[in-house]
């Protein structure tokens, strides 16, 4: 890929979709700086160096680690270009919209930097990032899976390095205990529900839920039943049957007691004591973190990756790191190409298998020969749509959890829940940039 009130919980889901952004202006906090590249033998203006420099954002403890891959795609990069000189600058997270803003409109920002998918629209309105169309062929982004190439207004303006996946990961042990078959785990929301029946008859949670957020669940669910939020042009088209459909299942759900009394506003501990526990047969979450961590969540129990459900739609939601070009950069041709550089096959199976990301790669699973569960994670990120980037979206995200909320705990209906989401994103749309 500890929260106590909505607001609170879907910006500690931004700083998990940060947990593969961030960026500091300078002089806010030293960054740290790998350089490498040709210094120039001679004086002239000619063979002058030139030099880009990139900012990139811890994705794991082992700075060390992480550095070395870096060390060496500058080695690379800089062997076949050598009058390129490559500064990579490692920022913090905190604040990093503001501070990257600030830094490109002040023209002391980077040439390329690290961007997640809703920052796309308000970067590009902003000035801040250039459209890299141009300089990418239908070769170049063939490799990369569905739904990893996020194209605003009919340009692409950045190159994806990683990608998550928000997954069921079931209790196989547990599974035999209640008498089902951990060979045949549920693939559509039908077999779903009759597994739910039966963990209930058995005491058991079929799952977690996470009720105070939308994009651990929730926007997957809305898209299994068929529904969106936007469609391609940036409408809203939340309130549909479809959409009722998903959330009468919740409902369901809730009601039956299917899933946590507490789902409505329940954090990351608590579900993963339900987990742990052996109180809940399987739990829903970004699928790479579990697998980084999965000695926090699995107490002495076998256990294995479900599979994306299917509805109308087979899908399942996550996100998308992806590198851009800033509007400062000296020669966005040559940000480009070294975009293009850090994002081939080689490199990006290189940095994730350091960091524990799944490369957005079709042929990925071919570089994970010899770990067949993450070939499975591998294979249920090519089901992942990216949560939408409009300019609202952000605030979407809270109207739809705290609509799905209302509909769990009875306050509203699925059908006036549905119809309040329709209205509320469509103000906060109007009031949103266009």
């Amino acid at each position: 890929m500890q929260l106590k009130s909505l607001a609170v919980r879907l910006l500690g889901f931004v700083a998990v979709v940060a947990m593969l952004v961030g960026c500091a202006a300078p002089g806010v906090t030293a960054p740290t700086t790998s350089d490498s590249g040709s210094t120039g033998s001679t004086g002239s203006a000619a063979d002058a160096p030139q030099e880009l420099v990139m900012w990139r954002f811890p994705l794991m403890d082992d700075q060390e680690a992480e550095t070395k891959v870096w060390d060496e795609m500058i080695a690379g990069f800089t062997k076949d270009h050598p009058n390129v000189k490559i500064s990579i600058e490692t920022q913090p997270w905190d604040d990093r919209r503001q501070k990257l803003l600030s830094a490109i409109g002040s023209g002391r920002g980077p040439d390329v930097f690290y961007i997640n998918p809703d920052m796309i629209s308000q970067f590009s309105q902003s000035g801040a990032i250039v459209p890299i169309s141009d300089n990418v062929t239908d070769a170049d982004t063939a490799k990369f899976n569905p739904g990893t190439l996020i194209p605003w207004e009919g340009k692409l303006y950045a190159l994806p390095i990683l990608q998550n996946s928000v997954v069921y990961i079931y209790n196989t042990d547990l599974v035999k205990e209640l008498g089902l078959d951990p060979e045949k785990l549920p693939t559509t929301i039908d077999e779903f529900e009759q597994w739910a029946q039966t963990a209930k008859e058995h005491d058991v949670f079929i799952s977690t839920w996470s009720g105070n957020t939308a994009t651990s669940g929730l926007t997957a669910l809305i898209w299994q039943f068929g529904g969106d939020v936007y469609d391609a042009d940036g409408n809203v088209i939340i309130d549909s049957p479809k959409t009722v459909a998903a959330m009468t299942l919740l409902k369901k759900m809730y009601d039956e007691g299917w899933i946590p009394p507490d789902s409505v506003t329940t954090g990351e501990k608590e579900q993963t004591d339900l987990f742990r526990d052996g109180k809940a047969l399987s739990i829903l979450m970004d699928g790479n973190s579990f697998y980084g961590s999965r000695d926090t969540y699995v107490n002495n129990f076998n256990w294995a990756f479900g599979p994306v459900l299917k509805g109308e739609r087979q899908v399942t939601s996550g996100t998308v790191g992806s590198y851009a070009v800033s509007s400062k950069a000296a020669d966005p041709s040559l940000a480009v190409e070294w975009i293009k550089y850090v994002t081939d096959t080689e490199n990006s199976v290189k940095l994730n298998k350091t960091v524990g990301y799944l490369p957005p790669l079709k042929e990925a699973a071919s570089f994970y020969t010899d770990d067949a569960v993450f070939q499975t994670l591998l294979d249920r990120a090519s089901l992942v749509q990216v949560d939408p980037i409009f300019p609202s979206s952000s605030q979407a995200y809270i109207i739809l959890a705290e609509e799905a909320q209302a509909v769990m705990t009875g306050d509203k209906t699925p059908e006036q829940a549905v119809a309040d989401m329709q209205s509320r994103i469509d103000e906060a749309k109007n009031q949103s940039p266009q």
